[in-house]
């Protein structure tokens, strides 16, 4: 009898592959089998779904009829029920040809399958249009369409397994674009951005790099994206678009703040953009505590004892347009609680928010950006209608309710990055971003920061030659430095080139190691008649170093003062000697370079440098 049950209740899926070691077979043999750059929790099946089968099955087909898009739509059913899947033999493809011929029959047979069933949309491929990076996104645009897109296979079935991807791809969406109304093909592919912020003071705290914006700079933002003609969004047409099927205006988006800051509160007030601000309900009036990001740690988010808005404020706010939300109870991780506490921390954030508040938003964002199937279920039976995370990109209308996407703002964005983010949905930082490299730019030349073009080589090449530091300034400030009583140890890029008995070059910027206990006024005083001014405090990047000074000159020249101590892990070999032009500095030694540069992402120029580490002669440590 019980194996009988599970026949009734098991579905067997079939998928494709390709001719082995053809691009096809290699793009196929990848795990997900579509263009995917910023996957929800809730999306379509990795894998392409051209076949299902099982006793189960035959009660789930739609009506649209029983192609491939219908196996997709049986087996999305299989899954919502609890159904057991499992994977048989994938169906074997000639080439290239034939998937994008098969990707083409998908793409038309979907937009049936949501005629008949508009719930399945965030779950099939259809709906994941916002999924794939801006390139791929533009790609459709320009080439799904009639006679381009076989065209288009026709280039890309000879490359490689990316470019066969890509093909399928286009491929999809253009079949889409033959069987679909105008109005659908709006709807399937408009998507609005979701912008998300912080603090919104001019304290320029320590820590608080990322987080804190400055109220003109918020403004401003807010009046470029109006004169470009984008509009707000309130939460009654978001609700309306992603729960009722509601047409996609072109031109949204949505602003919202997390934590409840009460410096944030005015800026949102008086913007007019139909803000969402979200808190953690039991902290209300409070302050923000260290703990909140203890356990994952960002340098440059530090909030402690920050001031939090009270109920009476956010009920004047909520009365001026602001919209108020839920961030949990207690901002804390809820991917970690158990599955009673969750239901606390979520049902307890609706409840305090009705009862405090005349009309409190039916939406949330999870602290952290954490979330996971059980949390999101949670946030559901909790009654909130919509749920933001940290993920980044852009949302549509297939973009699942609770797994929507934001980027966020931060303090050093120009903009030119506001607007990159606005119009992709995705950040600057990456590498080959040309928009973020002019806005890195035009920030140098306005000597903020150059903190976008110090993520790429080729930017931090050109920093250095252009704003970089030379031998004569180096040495120079060391001395000042001695002078004032600092003993400061070279390390990064010139302490490197020193240690191993590179010839020294300019470098996009000076890092220096200063004992724990040194004072920042004895810094300044020694740096400031050599033209530095102190233009940023931090927490440091690598575990090594507790916090970081950042001094900047006229051309943008910067010295990066770390003082050592907290879980630094040196030892009394730390200190060795290097030379800069001919002459003996003090220098972090071999061992003490490697540890520096470990806790943080590494950009490329840092493999070169323990490259030339790891070769350096032992005796030098």
């Amino acid at each position: 009898m019980s194996h009988q049950m599970d026949a009734e209740r098991s579905v067997v899926l079939t998928s494709v592959a390709g001719p082995p070691g053809s691009p096809t077979g290699e793009w196929l043999a990848r795990p997900v089998h579509r263009r995917s750059s910023w996957p929800c929790v809730v999306r379509p099946f990795d894998a392409v779904v051209v076949a299902v089968s099982g006793a189960a099955a035959a009660g789930l087909r739609p009506a649209s009829g029983d192609g491939p898009a219908a196996a997709e739509a049986v087996a999305i059913r299989a899954r919502r029920a609890g159904m057991t899947l499992s994977w048989g033999e994938p169906a074997l493809l000639a080439g290239a040809g034939e998937l994008c011929s098969l990707s083409h029959r998908r793409g038309r047979e979907s937009v049936g399958v949501v005629r008949d069933d508009a719930s399945l949309l965030a779950e099939l491929q259809l709906g994941s249009w916002t999924e794939a990076g801006w390139r791929t996104r533009l790609a459709r645009r320009l080439l799904a369409r009639r006679l381009l897109w076989r065209l288009a296979v026709r280039a890309a079935v000879t490359g490689s397994a990316g470019a066969v991807g890509l093909a399928a791809d286009i491929a999809f969406w253009a079949g889409a674009r033959a069987a679909s109304t105008a109005a659908e093909w709006r709807r399937w592919t408009r998507s609005y951005v979701v912008l998300s912020y912080h603090r919104i003071s001019d304290d320029h705290k320590p820590d608080q790099e990322l987080i804190d914006v400055p109220p003109a700079a918020f403004a401003a933002q807010m009046a470029l994206l109006r004169r470009l003609g984008y509009q707000p969004m309130t939460t009654g047409e978001l609700d309306a678009i992603h729960h009722d099927a509601a047409p996609m205006p072109r031109r949204r988006f949505v602003v919202t703040a997390d934590d409840g800051f009460l410096d944030c509160t005015e800026p949102l007030r008086v913007a007019g953009v139909q803000a969402q601000l979200f808190v953690p309900t039991a902290d209300v009036g409070g302050l923000a505590d260290s703990a909140w990001h203890r356990a994952h740690p960002t340098p440059g988010w530090a909030v402690d004892d920050e001031p939090l808005a009270d109920w009476d404020r956010l009920r004047v706010i909520e009365a001026d347009g602001v919209g108020v939300g839920g961030h949990a109870r207690r901002h804390m991780a809820l991917t970690e609680l158990p599955a009673d506490e969750l239901r606390a921390q979520l049902d307890g954030s609706r409840e305090d928010l009705a009862r405090e508040l005349q009309r409190p938003l039916a939406a949330m964002a999870y602290p952290h950006g954490l979330h996971d199937a059980d949390v999101r279920d949670a946030a559901v039976a909790a009654g909130f209608r919509l749920a933001y995370t940290t993920q980044f990109g852009r949302n549509g209308a297939g973009t699942d309710p609770w797994c929507l996407r934001r980027v966020p703002v931060f303090r050093d964005d120009g903009l030119a990055t506001v607007l990159w983010k606005v119009l992709t949905g995705e950040p600057t930082r990456r590498r080959g971003r040309l928009a973020g490299k002019v806005g890195a730019v035009g920030r140098l030349a306005r000597r903020p920061s150059r903190a976008a073009l110090e993520e790429t080589t080729r930017g931090r090449r050109f920093l250095a030659r252009w704003a970089g530091m030379d031998e004569a300034q180096v040495l120079a400030v060391l001395d000042r430095l001695h002078r004032a009583g600092v003993e400061a140890c070279l390390a990064g890029g010139w302490g490197v080139d020193a240690l191993v008995g590179h010839r020294t070059r300019r470098h996009a910027d000076l890092d220096l190691v200063v004992p724990a206990e040194t004072d920042e006024e004895v810094v300044a005083a020694a740096l400031r008649p050599l033209g530095f001014t102190l233009r940023q405090r931090s927490t440091a990047a690598g575990v090594a170093l507790s916090r970081r000074w950042v001094w900047r000159g006229a051309r943008g020249r910067a010295v990066d003062v770390l003082p050592l101590g907290g879980r630094a892990p040196f030892d009394e070999s730390w200190q060795t000697t290097g030379r800069v032009a001919g002459r003996a500095v003090t220098c972090l030694s071999v061992t003490a370079q490697r540890a520096a540069r470990t806790g943080y992402e590494w950009r490329p120029e840092d493999h070169e440098a323990m490259r030339l580490l790891n070769s350096a002669d032992p005796d030098l440590t």
